[in-house]
């Protein structure tokens, strides 16, 4: 999760527990705690049963101490262009946060990848895996694909 989303949801949850003796919080600690997280495209339906308040592409669902949570998921302004060009499925695999980015735009060569990146620990420890070509692939065929990818 993006800071942004995870500060709209550690302002749900109490916080008191993780603090230190001066206050502070060490947020690896909460995080660490999130199961079965994906990220989903936002529909009408999902907004207003959630009271989400702005207009956010995507939000994400996942389990924290066995409750589930939706929170909104908004692109950045800046990152916007990076996104428009992919069909994402972000959800978690292990301890790591699984981001399959399959290319839609057919008049550019495909450039579609599999992401891992630790929920915590050490953050350099990331596995990506890309395919560029020009033919076009089977989106589904190679979701499949990537879905079989794991970090053991």
């Amino acid at each position: 999760m993006d800071f942004e989303t995870t500060q709209k949801f550690f302002n749900k949850i109490e916080l008191k527990p993780y603090e230190d003796e001066n206050g502070g919080i060490n947020p690896r600690e909460i995080i660490k705690k999130v199961e079965n997280l994906t990220l989903h495209r936002m529909t009408d339906s999902i907004a207003t049963q959630n009271d989400f308040k702005n207009n956010c592409e995507y939000y994400y669902t996942f389990e924290y101490e066995k409750v589930e949570f939706k929170i909104p998921f908004c692109v950045p302004d800046e990152e916007r262009e990076k996104f428009e060009n992919y069909e994402l499925t972000i959800d978690t695999v292990g301890n790591y946060k699984r981001t399959i980015a399959l290319w839609k735009d057919r008049e550019n060569p495909n450039i579609s990848s599999i992401n891992f990146e630790p929920i915590y620990g050490d953050l350099k420890n990331e596995l990506s895996i890309g395919i560029k070509s020009d033919m076009e692939f089977n989106k589904s065929e190679l979701k499949e694909i990537f879905k079989t990818v794991e970090i053991k």
